[in-house]
């Protein structure tokens, strides 16, 4: 019998203390459509959860502009996996980092800075 309970994700999650992240659509979509204006709930090295007021349908792609204190990681893609509506009427959007087609090395070393800095922060 499978626990669904149980944590699925190979990596700890932090919780956001001071993470900045600025989202777009990639393309000519981004400059149709509105950007939407995140917020970012918690963040891992491979994906992060974010709210938003706009609805994001799963497996749209994103660009996403992340900050915290002197490390910046800049149009990484990421590719949204799941949604839900808060009571709020936001939306909870999880996102998979698509670490595919980048400079894997110095992306996976910001990552990892990012996420390092948000476990010294926690602690």
């Amino acid at each position: 019998m499978i626990n669904r309970t149980e944590e699925k994700r190979r990596y700890k999650r932090y919780e956001n203390h001071s993470l900045s992240v600025d989202i777009s659509r990639p393309g000519i979509r981004g400059l149709i459509r509105p950007n939407p204006n995140a917020e970012c709930m918690n963040f891992s090295r491979t994906g992060m959860q974010f709210d938003c007021p706009q609805k994001l349908e799963p497996g749209e792609k994103l660009l996403i502009d992340i900050e915290v204190d002197d490390i910046d990681l800049n149009d990484l893609k990421a590719e949204v996996i799941s949604r839900q509506q808060a009571s709020s009427g936001e939306w909870c959007h999880g996102v998979r980092f698509c670490l595919e087609d980048v400079k894997k090395d110095e992306v996976f070393r910001a990552l990892l800075q990012i996420e390092d800095r948000l476990k010294s922060i926690s602690t």
